[in-house]
């Protein structure tokens, strides 16, 4: 037993907005929800997360891992505590950190992002815990290769993925996260010989059809100076029928303390 924070999850009303607030407040980028639906996987510098809809106003649940999620939950029950699932006596059914149920479990889930269960301590306050799944690795960089500082590869790869999942949402959602990352001065060089250097033209040019689906690769950070930072990488999007592939490049400038993004380019290919 470990014990160390693994997990998150954020309970919103709106799963679309929740994305763009939080990936423009935090750079997080979002993935699929094991679930499905409006449910997202959110992807941190650190402690991953999830998100789900239809549940406005909820305090955000914090999940700890577990080697054998069995031998925790009886230990939680030894030391006083109670555990939300089917085999619990009394069940608690104001409780909701967060993770839908299962079927067969009530509120103890296994799915592949891990086993869940819900619990309470011996005073009656909430938590967590998951036990990850078989050969789990924490890979917070996914396919990212690592030039520039350990903070400054992070934080500008989280935001350009947060900008695709905002291009991959709605055209609000997009426009919303352009406004909120995008320097007073900026330049974005698009296909067909396209150059926006007015700030309102490129946050317009965001609200266009959402992708269906998009996938970043080879992404490489350079610092070119402090508080600079240059990630490039290859991006493919498909919008219904239609495949777009290109080499992308965007420069990031921090600001205030904050990474503003100040040039992007796209080269079809």
């Amino acid at each position: 037993m470990s014990g160390e924070p693994a997990f998150f999850e954020l309970g919103v009303e709106d799963a679309g907005r929740a994305r763009t607030f939080y990936g423009a407040l935090f750079g997080w980028s979002f993935g699929p929800g094991p679930s499905g639906g409006d449910g997202a996987v959110i992807r941190t510098p650190t402690v991953p997360g999830g998100l789900h809809a239809g549940d406005p106003a909820a305090s955000p649940a914090l999940f700890f891992r577990v080697d054998d999620l069995d031998a925790a939950t009886a230990t939680v029950r030894r030391l006083g505590g109670t555990v939300e699932g089917s085999s619990d006596p009394d069940p608690d059914p104001d409780l909701d950190l967060g993770v839908e149920p299962s079927p067969e479990d009530g509120r103890e889930t296994d799915i592949a992002h891990g086993r869940f269960a819900m619990c309470r301590d011996d005073q009656g306050s909430p938590f967590g815990l998951v036990e990850p799944p078989r050969g789990h690795r924490a890979a917070p960089h996914g396919d990212v290769t690592p030039a520039a500082g350990p903070s400054v590869d992070v934080d500008v790869v989280t935001l350009e993925r947060a900008g695709w999942e905002a291009l991959s949402t709605g055209p609000a959602e997009a426009t919303a996260f352009y406004d909120a990352v995008l320097a007073a001065t900026a330049v974005m060089l698009l296909p067909g010989g396209l150059v926006l250097t007015d700030r309102a033209q490129v946050i317009a040019s965001m609200s266009g059809p959402p992708w269906s689906s998009h996938r970043l690769s080879d992404v490489t950070v350079l610092e070119p100076a402090p508080g600079t930072a240059l990630v490039h990488y290859a991006a493919r999007a498909t919008r219904g029928d239609v495949e777009y592939a290109a080499l992308c490049a965007s420069l990031y400038v921090r600001q205030h303390g904050t990474w503003r993004l100040v040039s992007h380019q796209q080269t079809p290919g």
